[in-house]
């Protein structure tokens, strides 16, 4: 029999908090996105705002920034899911029709994340209500598509690129020494 070198309690604690991570995140990611847009639209217009000040109007916005968000995910797994869903047979047929059918998953989702993109700086720092929120973020996206693009591209480039070099296993590698 082997004793476990890690207590059971830190271990289920862990699993728990690994679960109420990714609701967590969303929920305060909301308040920080919202005060962040606030602080540096006051900024950029040469007002002083206090970060209290901003995140109590993040807090007051809530609910449209969860909405921008929920809508934004919705969208977002349902771009994911399309291209697999309509060409999900050829990519059986080979590796190059595999990665092709990944690429425009990964197009899709950027497009729509392009699309949703200036909602929260819109309802956050704009003031604005949810629909007005969404037309505006279609129209500022359509206006200048390439700098949009290029704005959540960039990022969601720089998340994946551990992934694949994890999966290219250029990545080092976790050592596990166990007590005998």
């Amino acid at each position: 029999t082997t004793i476990p070198s890690t207590p059971l309690c830190f271990i289920v604690v862990r699993a728990a908090l690994g679960q109420a991570d990714l609701p967590l995140s969303v929920l305060l990611a909301q308040l920080t996105l919202g005060a962040a847009a606030v602080l540096f639209a006051a900024f950029y217009s040469g007002r002083r705002e206090r970060a209290g000040a901003a995140f109590a109007h993040a807090g007051a916005v809530y609910l449209p920034l969860l909405c921008v968000t929920a809508l934004t995910a919705a969208l977002s797994q349902g771009a994911a899911r399309l291209p697999v869903a309509v060409w999900g047979h050829l990519a059986d047929q080979s590796p190059n029709r595999f990665r092709l059918v990944r690429l425009v998953t990964v197009l899709a989702v950027l497009a729509i994340q392009a699309l949703l993109v200036y909602a929260v700086p819109a309802v956050a720092a704009g003031r604005m209500r949810l629909p007005a929120a969404l037309a505006r973020s279609f129209r500022l996206a359509l206006s200048q598509p390439v700098a949009t693009y290029l704005i959540v591209a960039v990022p969601a480039v720089l998340e994946l690129i551990p992934a694949w070099l994890a999966r290219q296993r250029l990545a080092p590698t976790c050592i596990v020494i166990t007590a005998p």
